[in-house]
């Protein structure tokens, strides 16, 4: 729609067209739609890459996860979907001719590799995680004093834009969500250095500062606060100063030795301005595989991938757990919000995941994971493809969030208990038990053509097969007519030779056309005709 916020969610746009390009062969549309998305990606540069450490943050729920362990921050998810972006738009651009365009994506996305190697990988767990980032900074009420009339006589100016009005309004804030009155955010700030001023008509005695501090997605308490006087037309230090302002739902104190000014000024660094000392959110969790989804790391980073198959890591009977089960925020619930992250299984992190694992086997030297890890995988989101209803039947279903220990879909079980319990919640919910029914989450068909049968898309026509069936597990299998760069694609598996009368091995066919054989379950390449 024209005008509509279309960045209110992460997405790797540039990727997503020019991998359908290599499917159909056609990059007119792709090329056409450069521009736009050059400008989309300097969009994201200007709303989400923090200029002081180059990565880009996001809000966990702007990723499509609300609630999970890890939080807001420097996410592997937006920075693996730009740097895949970037590697998009430099192909493109080579395709246009454009070398400039090219080199400044390539090395944008060199820069951002470097980077998420670096930073976001935790050496001890031997995994890529969410670091913290940098915040803003929401202060419902300033009091001098712990004296709202004295405070009232000031003026209040800051470093930021906005009206300061609301600072000294004399206001008690019921709690750090609910301001009661008015409050200053320092919007658009984040880890950076600021200041908050009163200026009285005549000099007053001041002996403490308080601030009523709000919580939010983007807010934190500050990382310092120094407080400063004016006497004689001089800034001073305050003398003895004690207290922090670091909690929420209460006043914050500063006391000091007792002054006579004309002004005091907070001088604020807002939390994360020594980036360096941003921590890692310690908690392995599944968008920690969301790199290899665009072949981001190096091989020496596959080791992650252990956790894959661990029953205290990702691995339940019902699918991979968003979040690694050792953690003590591990949570399955039937009670606050219904689409949580911390725990259960998503068909949209299972996706992510498979494809990236997909990655590491056709792309990767490493011993790690295996074809077998892929197709039990595999194996068990199919297995997960349905419900249960009332009367007994199993129906093919796919929904949001899944239990990964029985196999029930949380969310619609949730609503459901709305409809009976509580039928504004379930007004408000969307009035169906069905909200998440064909849930667009899952790539299941690129899962299975892609990655099991192994159609490896690419911008030659040079068709590699590279199937992940692993050896033993099936005698025969077919996949036919996928079309494929104006070709109709046939995949066949004949162990024995005797199941579609076109001989024994793997065959790939295109337009009918014999183009490649192996006589295992191997990697093969053809020519298409």
């Amino acid at each position: 729609t024209k005008d509509a916020p279309v960045r209110n969610y992460s997405f790797w746009i540039a990727d997503s067209l020019l991998t359908w390009s290599d499917v159909t062969g056609s990059y007119a549309t792709a090329l056409e739609l450069l521009p736009r998305l050059v400008a989309n990606y300097a969009a994201w540069e200007k709303e989400r890459l923090d200029p002081v450490s180059g990565l880009f943050w996001q809000i966990a729920d702007a990723d499509g996860m609300e609630g999970p362990i890890g939080g807001d921050g420097f996410r592997p998810t937006i920075n693996s979907y730009m740097y895949g972006d970037a590697l998009a738009i430099a192909r493109l651009a080579r395709k246009a001719g454009n070398n400039e365009l090219e080199r400044t994506y390539l090395e944008k996305a060199a820069r951002l590799k470097a980077l998420v190697q670096e930073r976001l990988w935790h050496p001890e767990h031997a995994f890529f995680e969410v670091r913290k980032g940098p915040a803003s900074l929401a202060v419902a009420e300033w009091r001098v004093n712990d004296d709202a009339a004295l405070t009232g006589r000031a003026v209040a100016s800051t470093s930021a834009p906005g009206s300061v009005a609301g600072l000294n309004d004399g206001g008690e804030p019921k709690n750090s969500w609910e301001p009661n009155g008015g409050r200053f955010v320092f919007e658009g700030r984040v880890g950076t250095a600021e200041w908050l001023r009163y200026e009285f008509p005549e000099p007053v005695t001041l002996s403490s500062v308080g601030l009523y501090l709000m919580t939010g997605h983007r807010f934190a308490p500050p990382e310092s606060v120094r407080v400063r006087y004016r006497s004689g037309g001089q800034w001073h230090d305050v003398a003895c100063a004690t207290g922090t302002v670091d909690q929420i739902n209460r006043w914050n104190r500063i006391q000091f030795t007792p002054c006579t000014a004309d002004a005091v000024q907070l001088d604020l660094r807002l939390f994360g301005f020594t980036r360096e000392a941003l921590p890692l959110r310690n908690v392995r969790e599944l968008l920690g595989y969301v790199p290899w989804y665009f072949n981001l790391p190096d091989a020496q980073f596959s080791g992650a991938w252990s956790q894959l198959t661990d029953k205290a890591g990702f691995s339940a009977p019902w699918g991979l757990t968003t979040a690694e089960q050792r953690h003590p925020d591990f949570k399955i619930r039937y009670d606050g919000h219904e689409c949580l992250w911390n725990g259960p299984v998503w068909p949209f992190a299972t996706s992510q995941t498979l494809t990236a694992l997909a990655n590491v086997l056709n792309d990767y030297q490493q011993g790690v994971v295996h074809r077998s890890d892929y197709f039990a995988a595999l194996q068990t989101y199919a297995r997960s493809h349905q419900l249960t209803l009332s009367d007994g039947r199993v129906v093919p279903w796919i929904d949001e969030n899944m239990n990964p220990f029985t196999g029930d879909w949380i969310a619609r079980t949730r609503i459901l208990e709305f409809e009976r319990t509580k039928p504004e919640i379930f007004k408000r919910k969307g009035g169906t038990s069905d909200r998440g029914k064909d849930y667009n989450h899952s790539t299941f068909c690129d899962l299975v053509i892609s990655g099991l049968v192994g159609i490896r898309p690419s911008d030659t026509d040079d068709l590699v097969v590279s199937p992940l069936v692993p050896e033993g597990k099936w005698d025969w299998f077919c996949l036919e007519d996928v079309p494929y760069r104006g070709r109709l694609i046939t995949v066949l598996w004949d162990k024995a030779g005797t199941r579609y009368g076109k001989g024994a091995g793997l065959q790939v066919f295109a337009d009918g056309q014999l183009i490649a054989r192996g006589d295992t379950l191997t990697r093969v390449t053809g020519k298409l005709p």
